[in-house]
C-alpha cells in the first residue's frame, strides 16, 4: 500500500520542528541573553579610579573567557540533544550561566562606582 506523497514531508517537517524545539530547550543559554545579578557596589565605591580600571579590565577579561566557555557548552548541548536527546555540556556541569551574571553584575557595579568618583571613560 503506497502512502501519499503530501504525509512524508508533513511528518519530515514535524519531526524538524520538534528536533528544533528540544534542542532549542534542551541548550544553555546564550550568553547575551543571561541577565546580570545584583551586585553592591559600596565595596566598588572605596576604590580608586586607577583601581576600578583594573578591576574592570579584569571583570572583563573573565567575563569574555566564561561567555566563550558558555557558547562551547551550548554547542555541545546541541549536538548532545540532536544526536543523544540529552543536553551533555550542561549535564557535565559545563554551564556557565550564574559565573556570566555574577560578571555582568560585577561590570555594572564597577562602572557605576567608576561615575560616581567622577573617573575618566
Amino acid at each position: 500500500m503506497k502512502k501519499p506523497a503530501a504525509q512524508i514531508p508533513v511528518r519530515a517537517i514535524g519531526l524538524g520542528a520538534a528536533l528544533y524545539a528540544a534542542i532549542a530547550v534542551g541548550c544553555a543559554t546564550q550568553p547575551e541573553k543571561i541577565a546580570p545579578a545584583k551586585v553592591p557596589v559600596e565595596p566598588y565605591l572605596q576604590m580608586t579610579c586607577e583601581q576600578l580600571s583594573a578591576e574592570r579590565a579584569k571583570t572583563q577579561t573573565a567575563l569574555d573567557d566564561q561567555e566563550r566557555e558558555q557558547r562551547s557548552v551550548r554547542r555541545n548541548d546541541a549536538w548532545g540533544v540532536a544526536l543523544l536527546g540529552l543536553p551533555v555540556g550542561r549535564m557535565s556541569g559545563g554551564n556557565r550561566e550564574t559565573r556570566i551574571a555574577e560578571l555582568k553584575g560585577d561590570a555594572i557595579a564597577i562602572d557605576s562606582a567608576s561615575r560616581s568618583r567622577g573617573c575618566p571613560p
